[in-house]
């Protein structure tokens, strides 16, 4: 899992010297996955700024339908799922920042922050999907909005609440999702959190996957 990086070029010799490596089709400096772990030397050159976590080329876009809480208009509602990611963290011991791989399926929420072609994917195919204020955060976040009187849908609502639009209870209840699978150039950097529940296990066996 490669992630691309920003690199002026005036700096592609310090980029190479600390381990980047160049794509020719792409036309742009990326560092792979086997030196996130040295990810700190290229923090100058990457591609958005106060993230924690890193999702995978390969992820899922999870689809289903909610009543708006303000019109009862009859929304699709989104979410972004992969089935492994990074996480920043710290290592007390050696005083300094890390990435932890985890590998286990799960939505991410409350995201403040994307980065590069999965930015654009969303912003192209899923606008009611984007960026709106929360007066229960108290700030800005890529949330899902009804198509018809364009309130935000929050994310506690959807996640968070026991047999919500993503937090099926039941086999029947999660194969009213369904995911598609998506495939990006580079790694995306976000701003955000993840789930945890035996939910992710009912959206993996019985949630619908489409190409």
């Amino acid at each position: 899992m490669p992630l691309n990086l920003n690199v002026p070029y005036s700096e592609k010799d310090l980029a190479k010297a600390r381990g980047a490596f160049w794509n020719p089709e792409l036309k742009t400096w990326y560092v792979p996955d086997t030196k996130y772990s040295e990810l700190t030397h290229f923090e100058k050159w990457l591609p958005v700024n106060d993230v924690d976590l890193i999702l995978p080329r390969d992820l899922v876009i999870a689809l289903t339908a909610r009543i708006c809480w303000k019109c009862n208009h009859n929304n699709q509602v989104i979410a972004i799922g992969a089935n492994s990611f990074y996480e920043k963290g710290f290592n007390d011991e050696e005083n300094k920042q890390i990435w932890d791989k985890h590998d286990f399926f799960t939505l991410f929420q409350n995201i403040k922050i994307i980065s590069g072609s999965l930015l654009h994917i969303l912003t192209e195919q899923y606008p009611n999907y984007k960026l709106g204020y929360s007066k229960t955060v108290g700030g800005k976040y890529w949330s899902n909005h009804c198509s018809q009187c364009k309130a935000i849908q929050g994310d506690w609502f959807l996640f968070d609440e026991p047999g919500s639009a993503f937090t099926p209870l039941s086999p029947q209840e999660a194969s009213r999702i369904s995911l598609k699978k998506i495939h990006l150039p580079f790694d995306t950097m976000i701003n955000g959190t993840f789930s945890l529940g035996d939910h992710l296990d009912l959206i993996q066996d019985y949630a619908v996957t489409s190409l």
